[in-house]
């Protein structure tokens, strides 16, 4: 059985966010998933069906279409001035909510792995690498593989070329290791 995608319409307007069918990220009632970094608003605003969806940053500030999406930005379905629903974006690996994965996400998620630091919902589910629910030294250990490979000028920006990581790091059975 196929699911089933409702629109919920009040005299015409819209009330909730709705994903393109084509559209590569996921959506639940809190938060927008599988969103690659470097996407931009407008990259982002093009994936919903709907006609009124604005972004803002962390601090609620409208974002303009050309700057990029990080952890912690929100879109929301705007109808006549009132956001009517919202989600809140989560980009794999942006702990910090820059847009960007490097030494400060490392060290933040060395920081919570290490039990020195709580994370907000959002950042948390950014620093579960693995998409197992948890964060883990599989976690830490995939961020700090991209921090390294970053910080040698290779910048990974999507999602999928993290699977090897990941891969690598569970057949290994990798234990962290805190320098």
């Amino acid at each position: 059985i196929a699911a089933q995608k409702f629109e919920i319409k009040i005299d015409g307007l819209e009330t909730e966010l709705v994903l393109k069918d084509d559209s590569k990220y996921s959506k639940d009632d809190a938060y927008l998933m599988n969103v690659a970094l470097e996407q931009t608003v407008e990259e982002i605003i093009g994936n919903f069906e709907n006609t009124s969806v604005v972004v803002y940053d962390s601090n609620g500030k409208e974002l303009s279409a050309t700057e990029k999406i990080r952890t912690g930005c929100e879109v929301a379905l705007v109808v006549d001035g009132t956001k009517v629903d919202s989600v809140t974006v989560v980009l794999k690996g942006d702990i910090t909510g820059d847009g960007c994965i490097d030494g400060t996400d490392y060290l933040r998620i060395k920081s919570f792995f290490m039990g020195g630091l709580a994370l907000e919902v959002a950042n948390g589910l950014a620093a579960d690498m693995d998409l197992d629910g948890n964060i883990s030294s599989t976690d830490y250990l995939i961020i700090k593989s991209i921090f390294t490979a970053s910080k040698s000028n290779f910048v990974r920006t999507n999602m999928s070329m993290y699977k090897s990581d990941i891969e690598i790091a569970k057949e290994a059975k990798l234990q962290p290791v805190f320098d």
